[in-house]
């Protein structure tokens, strides 16, 4: 009997242990399903996002998709959604726009949201809750300090990510690229001179996005956005597609790659 006890702890030892499941604040996070997590807000977050007459909120939301073989230990791509402030919609609402693609190039893709209505959509609104879940993650995830960023977004939520960059680059956050869709108007460069003219982020890659049927954003406004950029020492590149005001795929698959030093 002993030697079969024996036998048989041998084999138990022999076996590999099984890993415990990946968890972010109580919420299991596995590929192929949405993960959603209510985080909680600094002091100077919650005050960030009050700004303007806003609720005062303790906690954010991040809506989370991890691609296959997704482990917080080791190096990943994060791909932020920034939505627009037209239709009333959210970045979380805008995520399937470049879900799927992300994910088939092995991205993290996440947006941000307050847990209740904005009384006024702002820019200090959107930035609350997007650097306050990113601290919450290198605090949860000590090794995504390392993680790229880059920012995703379509017409205003375009303009939203091109003036939210200069305001995050001095927070640690790696940036490693900005996919801008359906822009009009340079906000870049009027947030970089508001903000210092920060210099680690004058070499992100930025690729521009226009529909050649755009009536919004035309191809010349698109141009006239990329030599506004240039003239600054933004590294852009516009591409245009047949199509109109819209988010081209294709091009979220490029962007992407060219980021990420495949393209």
């Amino acid at each position: 009997m002993r030697a079969l006890t024996a036998a048989l702890l041998y084999l138990v030892l022999l076996l590999p242990a099984s890993a415990a499941p990946t968890t972010l604040f109580g919420q299991a996070i596995a590929p192929g399903r949405k993960i959603t997590i209510s985080f909680p807000l600094s002091p100077e977050h919650q005050r960030l996002a009050a700004e303007g007459g806003n609720p005062v909120c303790t906690t954010g939301v991040l809506v989370m998709h991890v691609p296959a073989g997704f482990d917080p230990k080791k190096p990943q791509r994060v791909l932020m959604c920034v939505s627009t402030s037209d239709f009333d919609l959210t970045s979380p609402q805008h995520m399937p726009l470049y879900r799927d693609t992300a994910l088939a190039e092995g991205w993290v893709v996440m947006a941000t949201d307050g847990p209740v209505k904005a009384k006024k959509d702002s820019t200090q609104w959107r930035l609350a809750f997007i650097a306050g879940a990113l601290d919450m993650l290198q605090r949860q995830w000590p090794a995504s300090k390392a993680w790229p960023v880059a920012f995703a977004g379509y017409s205003g939520g375009a303009k939203r990510c091109a003036y939210l960059l200069p305001m995050l680059a001095r927070s640690g956050v790696k940036f490693c690229g900005l996919f801008l869709t359906g822009i009009n108007d340079d906000r870049l460069s009027e947030s970089y001179d508001t903000y210092g003219r920060p210099s680690n982020i004058t070499s992100v890659p930025i690729f521009m996005s226009g529909g050649r049927g755009d009536k919004i954003a035309p191809p010349e406004a698109h141009l006239a956005v990329k030599r506004s950029m240039e003239r600054k020492g933004f590294n852009v590149k516009l591409e245009l597609f047949d199509g109109g005001h819209e988010v081209h795929r294709p091009h979220v698959r490029e962007a992407l790659r060219w980021f990420a030093g495949k393209g």
